[in-house]
């Protein structure tokens, strides 16, 4: 595997005191003759009953103008993201590439950060120009690895390229990025097309910036290896400001738009959307030289075959129907859909039994009717869903979607604020700051991803009452 980079790095010390569900107390100074009644303690209510939300990293408010990334051998404690996308625990307790089951590895991109500075350990501060797309894999008490995902591939940073999703286990690390992100619209993974023209105007652009999926084996990083296995690299849009077109294929000639949501699934096929579609690549197995244009020698590379499922869906008003795919323990792949352009109809597809589950929030639909892009993660725990969503730049909620019936049971307040830690003290009052991933893992632990930090509700189940 890679080795870490040169440089290391230390996290912001943070001086953030959490309550974390706190109960809730009556009054010191209740009225004698007609006292008020205590309140539930929040914590205590029956959608969240038992349920301890707490601060497992980095910041619970996110602030983009001062970046202090930290890498390697730094304490959890201590440890800070520049702008965190995606997270991830082994598959299965044996399917890990003999590292602890606890480990959880998340992807920090940096990319919205205004000021970037590595820290070392020290103190020293380096500043970053350009954010790199970074993996770091996190123990119980610190940062056990890191790596730079460009530092063995052919893409360029510098262009705007950035990771968006990942998978590590026994077949190796495969990753999904791309260029050309309309920042305003980036969880919704929408390609902005005076960004796309611009990296097409320049000399090989689309070499390194192409959005693309990779794919790096588990015995090595051998040289003059193309491990770009399926993306049109070198082939801009036909048109000056065009987006891409998806476009199925193998290899080179398969065409990919933003795709994100990277999963591995028990049939051993990849799955990632993609344009707001369903896709599936799969590795043939079949090697070859790999020739580009101007080049005196020849890359290795292996050609990954990648289709556009067609699946039933309806029509929607921003023709990207499909949002976020999950896994269930079982390896099985889910979907969410969405229906409406209000954002206030969903379908959830469980591929592995061909079924769809329409559902919606009724009255709360409301509070999605202004927004035109929403965007959206969730895990399958215990059958059902464990869903995120917010609108773009906006707060998020938790959801219960019911596996049996399709009813959704709101987990979180309708007070929108950007710090989590109103969250962790009052959970039943306060919405959460945007969560960029939920996940699930091996070890039990849910993980909610915040933009520059990470809640852990540990062994995290469903309280018994059912929603």
């Amino acid at each position: 595997m890679a080795t870490k980079t040169s440089q290391k790095w230390l996290a912001l010390m943070l001086s953030v005191m959490l309550v974390a569900c706190g109960g809730g107390s009556s009054s010191d100074e209740s009225d004698p003759v007609t006292p008020e009644p205590v309140p539930e303690p929040e914590h205590l209510v029956p959608q969240l009953q038992g349920v301890h939300f707490e601060l497992h990293s980095g910041r619970t408010k996110a602030d983009f103008s001062n970046c202090l990334a930290s890498e390697a051998d730094v304490p959890l404690e201590q440890l800070s993201y520049g702008h965190l996308m995606y997270g991830a625990t082994p598959a299965t307790a044996a399917n890990n590439n003999a590292e602890s089951s606890t480990t959880l590895r998340v992807l920090d991109t940096a990319a919205r950060c205004t000021s970037l500075a590595l820290v070392d350990a020290d103190g020293t501060q380096t500043p970053l120009a350009v954010p790199h797309s970074r993996l770091l894999h996190l123990s119980a008490a610190k940062v056990n690895a890191a790596y730079v995902l460009t530092q063995n591939i052919w893409a360029a940073e510098s262009l705007g390229w950035r990771a968006s999703s990942f998978v590590y286990d026994d077949a190796g690390l495969a990753f999904t990025g791309y260029a050309g992100i309309n920042a305003q619209y980036e969880q919704a993974f929408r390609l902005d097309a005076a960004a796309v023209q611009a990296i097409s105007a320049q000399d090989d652009g689309w070499m390194a910036a192409a959005p693309a999926l990779y794919h790096l084996p588990p015995a090595g990083w051998p040289v003059a290896t193309d491990y770009l296995v399926a993306g049109a690299r070198g082939r801009a849009p036909a048109d000056a400001g065009a987006l891409p077109v998806l476009a199925d294929g193998s290899g080179l000639n398969a065409v990919l738009y933003a795709p994100h949501h990277l999963l591995h699934g028990a049939d051993g096929k990849y799955y990632f959307i993609d344009g707001g579609q369903i896709r599936v690549a799969e590795n043939t197995g079949a090697g070859a030289a790999r020739h580009y244009a101007g080049m005196s020698y020849a890359l290795f590379a292996y050609d990954w075959a990648v289709t556009t499922l067609a699946l039933p869906h309806a029509a929607n008003a921003l023709n990207m129907p499909f949002l976020a795919l999950a896994a269930d323990a079982q390896g099985n792949i889910h979907a969410l859909e969405i229906t409406t352009a209000t954002a206030a109809d969903f379908v959830w597809h469980r591929l592995a039994e061909g079924t769809q589950l329409p559902f919606n929030f009724g009255h709360q639909a409301a509070a999605f009717a202004a927004t035109p892009h929403i965007a959206a993660s969730f895990a399958i725990i215990d059958g059902d869903m464990l869903l995120a969503l917010h609108p773009i730049n906006g707060n998020t909620s938790l959801y219960r979607i019911a596996a049996a019936t399709g009813k959704a049971t709101k987990l979180t307040g309708d007070t929108p604020s950007d710090d989590a830690r109103d969250f962790l003290a009052k959970p039943a009052t306060y919405m959460l700051p945007p969560v960029q991933h939920v996940h699930y893992g091996v070890d039990g632990h849910l993980y909610l991803l915040l933009e520059q930090g990470i809640i852990i509700a540990r062994n995290f189940t469903w309280p018994q009452q059912a929603p």
